[in-house]
């Protein structure tokens, strides 16, 4: 398993793909099923957190298959 961080500017590379984020005291995972205009927040099936999550304002990691890319 291989953990990418993301950003505004890689966000788009990734819708689809898992996700690992913290709430509440958590870790959660979730899949990126969408991206606002600005690259700041994503769309993920998660009600608690109104179904956004601002990617700026915490540490949002990528989930990627380390078999396909090591």
């Amino acid at each position: 398993m291989k953990l990418i961080r993301l950003t505004p500017d890689n966000v788009r590379y990734y819708i689809g793909n898992e996700i690992l984020f913290k709430s509440r005291g958590k870790h959660i995972v979730k899949i990126i099923l969408d991206m606002s205009k600005s690259g700041k927040s994503i769309k993920i099936d998660h009600p608690d957190l109104q179904n956004s999550l601002q990617i700026v304002s915490r540490e949002v990691y990528v989930i990627l298959d380390s078999d396909k890319y090591d």
